[in-house]
């Protein structure tokens, strides 16, 4: 599996979950106390009272048992401390996120993947980030071939395909014939997993498209690269670059922390 890509969203995330930890045991711990003790003080009533009695009292005295063990345990009351600290950061990268996405046009019905998500002529960075934001919108697999050339991309390819598949909706025995008509220096193709887990592997099928595509521009000299797309749990998305093998070559994660606050406005001529 590919090892997990980071971000300061992902690192946040990962210390709120240690923070919470002895918290959250002791909330358990908590619970069982009030659970076992309102079973002994309530066991002269009948079945379904004694049953709301526990329930009540579990969830109230547990409640109160943690805030008790809170306010006299100093590891304890430096924990909640910390971790609303972490929650009040991770909400505010969360809204970032949603509003970099809201930033880039959203597809309608009848529009093309690439009109609306793509813009040859741009860098590729920018590419990257409009594509991957309008893949997280489609919420299937998408195809998207770039022809490029000094850091820009010249041509592009779009397809879209369902949940779990994509395939290309071009011809691609033509791409020796885009190379050279195009003098570009590199193809970048890419699909996504729509998962959101921060963690993916190529396919079976992803590892033979990437050796087929090889295969077919080799007398080219122009390299192919074949690249996943997938997301963490906010929508930040990871680049993820395998070679015909399968093998890992490059990992790149998107931060919105470090995003631009608004994107390019020619990139909005398309929508």
């Amino acid at each position: 599996m590919i090892k997990q890509a980071s971000s300061k969203y992902d690192f946040l995330a990962e210390e709120h979950a240690m923070t919470r930890k002895p918290i959250s045991d002791a909330y358990k711990a908590c619970i069982a106390f009030s659970v076992g003790l309102a079973c002994i003080l309530s066991s002269s009533l009948d079945g379904f009272s004694q049953l709301f009695a526990i329930i009540v009292a579990g969830w109230a005295g547990g409640t109160l048992l943690l805030a008790l063990l809170t306010f006299v345990i100093p590891n304890l009351r430096q924990a909640k401390t910390k971790l609303a600290e972490l929650s009040s950061s991770i909400k505010e990268i969360t809204a970032k996120c949603r509003e970099f996405h809201r930033q880039h046009p959203t597809r309608e019905k009848g529009q093309r993947f690439k009109s609306v998500y793509t813009q040859e002529g741009s860098s590729i960075g920018e590419f990257e980030a409009r594509m991957a934001s309008g893949m997280h919108k489609e919420k299937k697999e998408v195809w998207v071939s770039a022809f490029c050339k000094q850091d820009r991309v010249l041509k592009v390819f779009a397809s879209i395909g369902s949940a779990r598949r994509c395939r290309p909706a071009e011809n691609v025995t033509m791409y020796p014939e885009h190379i050279r008509r195009l003098n570009c220096d590199e193809i970048r193709q890419y699909h996504n997993h729509p998962i959101y887990t921060n963690f993916t592997d190529p396919s079976p099928e992803d590892i033979r498209t990437s050796t087929v595509l090889t295969n077919l521009v080799a007398d080219t000299e122009c390299p192919i690269r074949s690249f996943i797309i997938y997301w963490n749990a906010i929508a930040e998305h990871r680049l993820a670059e395998f070679d015909s093998n399968g093998d890992l070559l490059e990992l790149r994660s998107f931060d919105v922390t470090k995003a631009k606050k608004k994107i390019n406005p020619d990139s909005q001529r398309s929508k």
